[in-house]
């Protein structure tokens, strides 16, 4: 098994407050206030994401369940000039708690499928438990083609 790289995710303030406004927004338009928002992150390298895209084509599926539009990745890179990197989205109700949200089997898929759709070496997966607490995973592949996913830092 190939040894994980050590890996810092940094957003950009611009990032995360794109992320805290989209949080709120969402709050205030969904009937369900459990059901998760989400967009993509886009910058030059995972280590510097830029830009974290609103995601307001997200289509919730169900209270833990969100498809995000990748052709709305794919407009917001061209526009910017940079390169989708990874996704983030919500995790409502774990805003009452400290602890990191784990990912879902869900998320852990969809951030796979990000390696190939991008064709990227790595991806990164930001999930929000409230606008400003923001916890990430890196994922890549091990020299057996197998999808490996871990926590790192944000900062």
């Amino acid at each position: 098994m190939s040894k994980p790289p050590e890996q810092t995710v940094w957003l950009r303030s611009e990032a995360k407050e794109a992320i805290a406004e989209r949080m709120h927004e969402f709050r205030f338009e969904a009937a369900d206030k459990e059901h998760e928002c989400g967009g993509f992150l886009l910058g030059d390298d995972i280590e510097k994401i830029t830009v974290a895209t609103p995601g307001r084509s997200a289509t919730p599926l169900g209270p833990n369940e969100l498809i995000l539009d990748y052709a709305e990745a794919d407009r917001s890179a061209d526009t910017f000039g940079l390169s989708v990197v990874g996704s983030w989205h919500s995790h409502p109700g774990a805003d009452r708690f400290s602890w990191r949200p784990d990912p879902s089997p869900e998320d852990l898929e969809h951030w796979t499928a990000l390696l190939d759709r991008f064709d990227r070496n790595m991806a990164v997966g930001v999930i929000a438990s409230t606008p400003r607490r923001m916890h990430a995973w890196i994922v890549f592949r091990d020299s057996n083609g197998n999808a490996i996913c871990k926590p790192c830092p944000v900062i």
